[in-house]
């Protein structure tokens, strides 16, 4: 065996490796400990160029402070500035001595000043080296005013500024000038330094290397001012300025805030350096020594290299010395891992090559003997008990439920399926008897012929409802069977049974749905005609009679319209428990839809059954119920049909009911009716007589007819009611009362009541272009006309194509129709009266009218309905009736007008009251245009 196949060799080889790791590390930690050092050398070397600048910087600062306080105590200056000051006539010799004295004795003192002024008590400059400040004014600058309050020996420095008359930066220092004879202030001397002599203390830099240098620097507003320049400034810059908040004013802002130390951090350029600084409190200055981080630590960048290159290079040698001994290692022991799980779960050919000669070789070895002899030792019991395993996680596992029981119904088995779908666990179940499970819904002639087919050997199929151990139903299909031995002798019996309690909820559901209504519950009509054909059939061979009953709620739209639809359907679940609750057991009650409802009453001995019935239910609907907060009261209308009298089919029973509740609605509500022979003829003929009029508009088959109206006191003709009459070529001259009520109703009462409209408006303007005095015409318009938006549009309209004049035309709105939405009545009345015609309300006294609101209406003439002229001379009740309706009238300023007037009494009694206007027979019956024409042209007065 070689050295290197043994794993031992490959561990050793492997920790010679790892032995570079602590070279690394130690060569790495010397380099940090030189690294440090070095820094703290550098803090320290640029600590002391900083102190040393601050100290000299201060000192010349002290010295020129001094100088300044020397020039003061000179005499000869002072005995000048008094001269100057007190005016005398030699004043300009004054001050010419002392710009000499000042440029000649004083100047050559101090090799650093620029310029010495002398600045009277008005802070104007009187005498000056530099004669070009001689006169400027500078009580307002800081220089000034600090010093000529000040005590004397006390000098001021003033912070550096760009002198206009210098050309240059400067920095004055001020002390004030006191008289010769005491201490009294006289003026002020200033003098000014050129600011570039504090480079010198800056511009030095030796033992600071190449980048190393030395900043002044202060605060300008919200900038930081370096005044004395940068060496890394652009050349045309003397100094340089930089905002307070940005990152290359980090030291300069740390120094200015008082602070005096060291760090590294970005200077001005933005390039990393190590830095010292100081503050100078009496100036508010700050002192930066630096030099860039790169140049300060050079000296260690071999060492840094040293440092990096051994540090790869043993991570190097350590990861791939150990990656490949790794992965020596643990692909064989993988792949003996994986070929033992493979064979733990049941692949007994699994085995593994041997490819190494080491110690993973052996064991692999060994693995693949131990997988030989394990294979030859499963023997077929084992592998029956695999099967049996199976099968059983099968059977556990099934999504129905298995019971298994004995001869005598006795559970041996249930499955899990069996205790979540019963609620029984295994130990609650096993040992009992399969009754446990009965619900007593299933009949015992099902269990008797289950019994019988599995006792002989064969397999039985069906459905049980069955009951859980908390009571509640469900059901299964099943299938059951029996089990033998090897004899063939039955020993058991198994059950595997679907639950189906879901499919048949919904099978009842869907019956519910097709059979019965989802509002009420009640059976529906395909149910009702179920029961009805099967009761009929029951009837012919009883040779008994059985009644159909339609019913139809009275005025349910109100309910719905103003109470809302929720309301309405409460109301119907109320009517349909009433209705149920009042027939018998063997009757059927059915909702056809909306607030129709059909009963089936078999077995009726007499007529009066189904009357007594009707009469129980209507009074059964009319009792007072409350909805929603309100009290809501209804009626019912109901039509009778009798089996076999009134028809033998389904069909012809309920269309014969139908029609006979129609007749109840006619009759008032709240009734019931019987159907007869002559209801079914009329509704034929109202049948015909529909189908007619949908023809009769453009076929022109209407005619206006015209009944006069006349002045009571002088009998003349005043104007006309135009009449409507259809002329049917099949029925003759149909009555208004035979067709209107089906015009209204299917909606033809629009188109028609336009053409009538028109038809007066053009027959009027003929009698007045025929030169007949021209008088008005009454149209009536329906209520379903004057719920039409384009109402006003459209009598606009005919009025404009007929060229009849507005004020010729008076609509006639009845009261019922006006009262029914007062607000929107009043408005289209009164867009109609702006339009120009004449409004009348008709019928007065027929519908519920509130007098409120009938004076709000914009009319012009009221008209007493025909009902009160018929017995208003005998009858006092009517007659009162009128007198109040003509009162009423003459107090609102309403002309009245009185219809059906027949006898002469009935018109005197209408003269004694003062009634405007009648018409009646006692006048004229309606006529034709072409007869009412004649009349106008005899110019007769009609009255007896």
């Amino acid at each position: 065996m070689g050295i290197f196949y043994s794993l031992k060799a490959k561990l050793l080889l492997f920790g010679l490796c790892i032995s570079l790791i602590p070279i690394a590390i130690i060569t790495t930690i010397s380099y940090f400990n030189a690294r440090n050092a070095l820094k703290q050398q550098v803090l320290r070397d640029l600590t002391a160029v900083s102190e040393s600048r601050k100290g000299r910087i201060l000192d010349f600062l002290a010295a020129k402070e001094g100088r300044t306080i020397d020039f003061c105590s000179d005499g000869f200056i002072r005995d000048c500035l008094e001269k100057i000051n007190r005016g005398k006539s030699l004043r300009q010799d004054n001050v010419t001595a002392l710009n000499k004295h000042l440029s000649t004795n004083k100047m050559p003192t101090d090799p650093y000043i620029a310029a010495i002024e002398v600045v009277d008590m008005n802070g104007k400059v009187v005498a000056s080296s530099n004669e070009t400040m001689i006169g400027r004014d500078v009580s307002d600058q800081e220089i000034y005013k600090k010093s000529i309050h000040a005590a004397s020996n006390n000098s001021y420095v003033s912070q550096p500024y760009h002198s206009t008359y210098l050309d240059a930066k400067s920095i004055d220092v001020s002390a004030p000038l006191t008289s010769r004879r005491g201490s009294k202030t006289i003026g002020v001397l200033i003098n000014h330094y050129y600011a570039i002599v504090l480079d010198k203390f800056v511009a030095n830099r030796v033992g600071m290397g190449e980048s190393g240098e030395v900043l002044l620097v202060r605060r300008d507003g919200d900038n930081i001012e370096f005044f004395t320049p940068p060496m890394y400034a652009p050349d045309d810059t003397r100094s340089l300025t930089v905002p307070m908040d940005s990152a290359e004013a980090g030291v300069a802002r740390l120094v200015l805030e008082g602070g005096s130390g060291v760090l590294m951090a970005a200077d001005y350029r933005g390039v990393d350096v190590v830095a010292a600084y100081q503050y100078i409190p009496s100036m508010d200055w700050g002192l930066i020594a630096k030099i860039d981080k790169a140049e300060a630590f050079a000296s260690l960048k071999t060492l840094e290299i040293v440092v990096l290159i051994l540090s790869v290079v043993a991570a190097a040698v350590v990861a791939s010395v150990g990656i490949i001994f790794a992965t020596s290692v643990s692909r064989p022991i993988k792949r003996l891992t994986d070929a033992t799980r493979r064979f733990a779960g049941g692949d007994l050919k699994t085995r593994t090559e041997v490819t190494r000669r080491d110690e993973i070789g052996d064991l692999t070895e060994s693995f693949n003997t131990m997988a030989d002899k394990l294979e030859k030792e499963i023997t077929g019991r084992e592998r029956r008990e695999l099967e049996l395993r199976k099968l059983s996680l099968v059977v556990e596992q099934s999504p129905n439920v298995v019971l298994i029981t004995d001869t005598q119904c006795n559970i041996e088995y249930v499955n899990p399926k069996f205790t979540l779908l019963t609620g029984y666990t295994s130990e609650e179940a096993i040992g009992k008897k399969t009754r446990i499970l009965k619900s007593g819904k299933t009949p015992p002639e099902a269990y008797k012929l289950l019994w019988e087919t599995i006792v002989c050997g064969s397999e039985w199929r069906g459905e049980f409802c069955n009951k859980k151990k908390n009571g509640e139903l469900f059901w299964v299909s099943s299938c059951i069977s029996s089990i033998k031995n090897a004899e063939g002798v039955i020993t058991n019996f198994i059950e595997i049974a679907e639950d189906i309690t879901g499919r048949r909820h919904a099978e009842e559901r869907i019956h519910l749905l097709a059979y019965y209504d989802a509002l009420t519950g009640l059976p529906n009509r395909a149910l009702y005609n179920d029961r009805l054909s099967l009761a009929l059939a029951r009837a012919q061979r009883t040779r008994e009679m059985l009644s159909v009953l339609y019913l139809d709620l009275d005025r349910f739209k109100d309910v719905n319209d103003t109470l809302g639809h929720s309301i309405g359907d409460q109301l119907l679940k109320t009517v349909a428990r009433r209705l149920a609750d009042s027939l018998r057991k063997e009757d059927t009650i059915t909702r056809l839809g909306g607030d129709e409802f059909t009963l089936l009453l078999p077995e009726m001995a007499q007529t009066e059954d189904a009357a007594g019935i009707a009469q129980k239910i209507l009074a059964a609907v009319k009792k007072p119920l409350t909805l929603g907060g309100s009290e809501v009261n209804i009626t019912a209308s109901i039509g009778i049909a009798i089996y076999p009298a009134d028809g033998e089919g389904a069909e012809t029973l309920l269309k014969n009911a139908d029609i006979a509740m129609y007749h109840a609605k006619k009759q008032g509500r709240n009734n019931y009716q019987f159907f007869t022979p002559a209801l079914h003829t009329r509704t034929i003929e109202q049948l015909k007589i529909e189908s007619s009029l949908h023809h009769a508009l453009e076929r022109e088959e209407f005619i206006v007819y015209y009944q006069p109206v006349v002045d009571v006191e002088t009998g003349r003709i005043v104007s006309s009611e135009a009449l409507l009459r259809w002329q049917c070529p099949e029925c003759g001259l149909v009555s208004p009362a035979e067709f209107i009520g089906i015009a209204e109703r299917t909606g033809l009462i629009v188109p028609i009541g336009e053409w009538a409209l028109r038809a007066a408006c053009a027959q009027n303007r003929a009698l007045q272009d025929a030169g007949l005095p021209p008088l008005s015409v009454a149209v009536n318009l329906s209520a379903r006309q004057f719920q039409q938006e384009n109402l006003v549009e459209m009598v606009a309209q005919a009025l404009k194509e007929t060229g009849m004049d507005p004020r010729f035309l008076a609509l006639e709105v009845t009261e019922s129709a006006a009262m029914k939405n007062v607000e929107a009545a009043n408005y289209m009345m009164k867009r109609l009266v702006g339009i120009g015609v004449h409004l009348v309300i008709d019928d007065l006294g027929t519908g519920y009218s509130s007098l409120r609101y009938l004076k709000t209406f914009p009319i012009h003439a009221l008209k007493i309905d025909r009902s009160f002229m018929q017995d208003v001379v005998t009858d006092s009740n009517d007659a009162s009736i009128v007198t109040a309706i003509i009162s009423m009238a003459k107090g609102l300023r309403l002309k009245i007008v009185a219809e059906g007037v027949e006898t002469v009494a009935q018109l005197e009694f209408l003269r004694s009251l003062g009634c405007d206007e009648a018409q009646g027979y006692l006048f004229g019956k309606p006529m034709t245009a072409g007869e009412f024409k004649k009349i106008l042209e005899q110019d007769k007065h009609l009255w007896v």
